[in-house]
């Protein structure tokens, strides 16, 4: 009985979607692909116009938007149709082209919000000296650097894929026995960035509280200091209009009154 309910849940979970079900992933993604190409688009011609916009911190928010536009433009089309149809029809060759910018742009798009949290880590911990550092030529070797890295851990599978298959392959995904690579790449691409990106955030968090704990403690000082001031300003007054009154006042004509 066991084995006859376990047959059962396989070939149910192995139903090919409905066409009302496909239609509706569809229209969902293409939904998100639109919105992700218009949104990212709109960073990048913000940025590129306004010139009040043209910092290095600023180069690192467009470069991020550019990454994200080519997936929305190389990547999730082709995934939209591999979900709609089941299978892969486009080739061996376009196959490994898809997965090679799938892998380096996903793992670009992660990498520079790494680079994002390190540059205002260093705004907010180091601002006076970081300021001179932070150029556009700075910005643009970090960008570099994101893509180089990316590329190195997106690239290799492409030598040691089954290059000798002729038939159009039903399937597209990465197939591979090098287990190496895969920590390499699973902890380069996500576990090591992920780590990162809360480890800055969380310092950055501490950094701003302190900074905002001893502007209230300064402005506390400042009100303090003023109401003294006011205070003493005050007693001054006070003591002239009293030597005032004292010194307008006859002396004789007091005696006579006695």
């Amino acid at each position: 009985m066991n084995f006859t309910n376990c047959t059962t849940e396989a070939s149910e979970a192995a139903k090919p979607k409905t066409v009302t079900e496909k239609m509706l992933v569809t229209l969902t993604l293409a939904t998100i692909t639109t919105l992700t190409m218009l949104l990212n688009s709109a960073v990048i011609a913000a940025i590129s116009t306004t010139k009040k916009l043209h910092q290095p911190a600023n180069y690192l928010i467009c470069s991020l938007a550019v990454t994200d536009l080519l997936v929305a433009v190389l990547v999730m089309p082709l995934s939209i149709t591999y979900i709609m149809m089941d299978k892969w029809t486009l080739g061996y060759f376009i196959c490994e082209i898809w997965l090679s910018v799938d892998m380096t742009c996903c793992t670009c798009s992660i990498l520079h919000l790494c680079v994002i949290a390190l540059d205002r880590y260093w705004a907010i911990t180091d601002a006076i000296e970081y300021a001179r550092k932070r150029t556009a030529k700075r910005a643009g070797l970090m960008i570099v650097t994101v893509w180089t890295i990316s590329v190195f851990i997106s690239m290799p599978p492409l030598f040691w894929r089954n290059h000798h298959s002729i038939s159009i392959p039903s399937e597209c995904r990465i197939q591979h026995d090098h287990v190496i690579y895969t920590i390499y790449s699973t902890f380069g691409a996500f576990y090591i960035p992920l780590t990162l990106i809360l480890i800055l955030y969380y310092r950055i968090y501490h950094a701003a509280k302190s900074l905002y704990q001893k502007r209230g403690s300064s402005r506390h000082l400042s009100n303090r200091s003023t109401d003294s001031q006011n205070s003493f300003a005050s007693c001054k007054l006070t003591q002239t209009f009293c030597v005032s009154d004292f010194s307008t006042s006859d002396p004789t004509t007091e005696f006579d009154k006695i």
